[in-house]
């Protein structure tokens, strides 16, 4: 094979692996099922009430010197739909919630059930 046809090759092998490439997804985080505000309770939930329903937090941290976990999945994509969950924690120093915020790009589904529209094997579980 002479040297042009190698390096035509290799720009071929390239401009796939390129197209590839953009029509994959990143994901980061770990898909958890919040099912809404019943999930987690302030002045009861723990943290280990927290860890056996949704195990390790994807994030820890202070929050004004408070405990803060934050429970997070990310799930980009370039040409299809994108899937944001974040839950954010703050505990008290007995380590129950003191409070919470969670956003996603779909509502929490009824209480038992996964997010509207969405089935756990759609979050990767």
């Amino acid at each position: 094979m002479n040297t042009k046809h190698a390096a035509a090759l290799r720009r071929l092998a390239f401009a796939v692996a390129l197209c590839l490439g953009c029509a994959a997804c990143v994901s980061l985080g770990k898909p958890f099922a919040f099912a809404g505000p019943g999930d987690v309770s302030v002045g009861k939930t723990t943290q280990k009430d927290l860890i056996a329903a949704y195990g390790r937090p994807f994030r820890v941290g202070f929050d004004n010197g408070a405990e803060k976990w934050a429970y997070a999945f990310y799930r980009y994509s370039l040409f299809g739909e994108s899937t944001v969950q974040d839950l954010d924690i703050v505990f008290d120093r007995n380590g129950t919630v003191s409070s919470y915020t969670y956003e996603s790009t779909d509502p929490p589904g009824p209480v038992g059930q996964p997010a509207a529209g969405k089935d756990t094997k759609d979050l990767g579980q």
